[in-house]
C-alpha cells in the first residue's frame, strides 16, 4: 500500500524513534499502514468511496508517460501531473508537474495514527506508550462517530447510491394515521 509516505510519519514522531520501532525496516510500515487502512475501511466503507480515498500513489518511475491528473511520489514529495508527459520528464520539472498533496489531512492523520500504534504493538503489546493509544481511541471513536452519522465530514467521498442501478433505501416520512378513540 502507498497511501502514507515518510514524511507523514514525521509529522507524529521523530525520525529516530520511528527508526527504533521499525528495526530500521520500511516494510513494517508497509504492513502496519495496510492494517490501519483496512481498520478504517471496515468503519467508513458503507458510506464512503474508500477505493477514492486509499487509492495509490506510485512512485515515479522515469520510463512511464503519465497522463494529466496522475499522481505520483518522488523523493518523498507527492506531485500531481498537469501536463500529459513523456518518458524522462521528472516531477521536479515545474512545466508538467506540480507539487501537491490532495489528500485529506485528517485520513492521514488517523492513518498514521493506527499505524503507529500498530508498530508499538508489535514490539510489545503490553508496553504501548499511552499517547499512542489515545490517538488511537481518539481516532476509532472519531471513525465510529462518522460511520454512526454523527459528524459529517466533506472531504470524504460519499458513495453513490445508485451507481449500481439499485435503489437506495427506502425512507418512510409523514405521520401516523389520525385515529379517534372513544371511551
Amino acid at each position: 500500500m502507498n497511501y502514507l509516505i515518510k514524511p507523514d510519519y514525521l509529522k507524529h514522531i521523530q525520525s529516530d524513534n520511528l527508526t527504533v520501532i521499525t528495526d530500521g525496516n520500511d516494510a513494517y510500515l508497509d504492513e502496519c499502514e495496510a492494517i490501519a487502512i483496512e481498520e478504517i475501511k471496515s468503519y467508513i466503507s458503507s458510506r464512503y468511496d474508500v477505493e477514492t480515498i486509499f487509492a495509490d500513489i506510485p512512485e515515479f518511475d522515469v520510463l512511464l508517460s503519465y497522463a494529466i491528473g496522475n499522481f505520483v511520489t518522488y523523493l518523498d514529495v507527492i506531485y500531481k501531473c498537469n501536463v500529459a508527459t513523456t518518458p524522462g520528464n521528472l516531477p521536479t520539472d515545474t512545466n508538467f508537474w506540480s507539487a501537491t498533496d490532495e489528500r485529506s489531512a485528517k485520513m492521514v492523520s488517523i492513518v498514521v495514527d493506527l499505524s503507529l500504534y500498530h508498530l508499538h504493538s508489535r514490539i510489545n503489546p503490553r508496553n504501548i506508550p499511552d499517547l499512542r493509544g489515545i490517538r488511537r481511541d481518539d481516532a476509532v471513536r472519531w471513525l465510529t462517530e462518522t460511520r454512526d452519522l454523527k459528524n459529517n465530514p466533506s472531504f470524504l467521498p460519499v458513495l453513490d447510491a445508485n451507481a449500481d442501478g439499485v435503489d437506495g433505501l427506502k425512507i418512510k416520512w409523514g405521520s401516523n394515521d389520525i385515529t379517534t378513540n372513544s371511551y
